[in-house]
């Protein structure tokens, strides 16, 4: 199962990867950005917030730490603070849906 899980972050972090190249087509992102590290730093991002969400986090809570995200990624100035979390909220929801696996109960 570990494999499992591996092999879903891969293809989650190239999804945030090839998302984070049409960003930089649309001119969003400078085409010196660090694409992979910023997937990287993404990421678990995503998976904290699902995993937060599963708990019981409310959608202000979540809002709250998409707000904080955006304010580290590296948008260019053409976009207001409001409207890149607007977006980012937007794509993170359509671009990049977590996998979902089941866990096993024990001594099965």
């Amino acid at each position: 199962m570990a494999h499992t899980v591996a092999d879903l972050r891969a293809q989650s972090l190239k999804r945030i990867e090839e998302r984070l190249q049409q960003a930089v087509r649309d001119g969003e992102l400078g085409g010196d950005t660090n694409l992979l590290a910023l997937a990287r730093f993404i990421g678990p991002m995503i998976q904290g917030m699902s995993i937060q969400a599963r708990d019981g986090a409310s959608k202000e809570d979540l809002k709250a730490i998409v707000e904080l995200a955006v304010e580290a990624l590296p948008f260019r100035e053409n976009k207001s603070r409001k409207a890149r979390t607007v977006a980012v909220q937007r794509r993170v929801g359509a671009s990049v849906q977590q996998p979902q696996v089941r866990s096993r109960s024990p001594g099965r």
